[in-house]
């Protein structure tokens, strides 16, 4: 049994399957035996001591619609079929993986679970996803317009600096003109600022750091930016879902963790 956070690689699955969850959903179930591990102190792959770990990753979720993890087991395993029992009953014993092995928290007790399958030559360390080389260059011909417009109008030149002219006598201030005071009738008075609206009794709120699913979906839906469509808040959904709490119901998701979760959804979704 692998007792390490780390990044592993096996040349093979072990052993795989279709299973079902407690809620009815298929699932994909494997074994994986860490053939090698990636040492980040000297920053290459090693030899790893044959431990294993048995993994468990739902394929589809409430909403009938395929899972992030599900795309990217078609991805490794090349299965076309059309069938899931066919992927139970596909050959994977020579199918290489990297998978990624994090510690979670359930109940307030912690165990090591795999969070993420991904192809055996993937780069063993997250980095930032960025565009490079024509794409960015297209994406800052689309959106160049933006950046001035952030910037502000250009900075006037500074005009040269002047000789100053001879000096002048300052004008004295005038003398208010003689004449009755006005009466008071025909002072104006400023009105009565209104009276503010009694306060409404305070909502019940979620304490900070701690969400429900409906509310943290919710808030996410509310702060979509306007250029993110319904599907990409749906998938960054989903994948901050697996991030947080990987293969676990939504049932027995936390509190905190559905507010991690709006976070993490948030971070690229959002309209600020």
């Amino acid at each position: 049994m692998i007792t390490s956070a780390g990044v592993y690689r096996a040349k093979g699955f072990a052993d795989w399957g279709i299973s079902e969850t407690k809620n009815g959903f298929p699932q994909f179930v494997c074994r994986l035996t860490a053939e090698e591990y990636y040492d980040p102190q000297v920053e290459q792959w090693v030899a790893g001591d044959g431990e294993d770990i048995t993994a468990y990753f739902v394929l589809v979720d409430g909403q009938g619609r395929g899972t992030l993890n599900f795309k990217q087991i078609l991805a490794i395993t090349g299965y076309a079929g059309a069938a899931l029992s066919g992927l139970g009953e596909a050959d994977l014993s020579g199918t290489r993986v990297q998978f990624r092995v994090e510690p979670h928290v359930y109940e307030g007790k912690e165990t090591l679970q795999v969070a993420w399958l991904d192809a055996y030559d993937a780069p063993p360390v997250r980095g930032v996803k960025k565009l490079t080389g024509d794409a960015l260059k297209n994406l800052d011909a689309k959106f160049n317009q933006v950046l001035k417009q952030m910037q502000g109008p250009a900075k006037p030149a500074t005009a040269p600096a002047t000789q100053p002219g001879p000096a002048t006598e300052p004008k004295k201030r005038g003398r208010p003109a003689k004449g009755p005071a006005p009466k008071v009738e025909d002072v104006p008075t400023e009105a009565a600022p209104p009276k503010a609206p009694p306060k409404a009794p305070p909502k019940a709120t979620i304490p900070k750091g701690v969400s429900t699913k409906d509310a943290a979906w919710g808030e996410c839906a509310e702060m979509k930016g306007k250029d993110v469509t319904d599907d990409q808040l749906a998938d960054a959904w989903l994948e901050a879902i697996e991030a947080i709490a990987p293969g676990v119901e939504d049932e027995a998701i936390t509190g905190e963790q559905w507010y991690e979760i709006k976070e993490v959804t948030m971070k690229t979704t959002a309209m600020f």
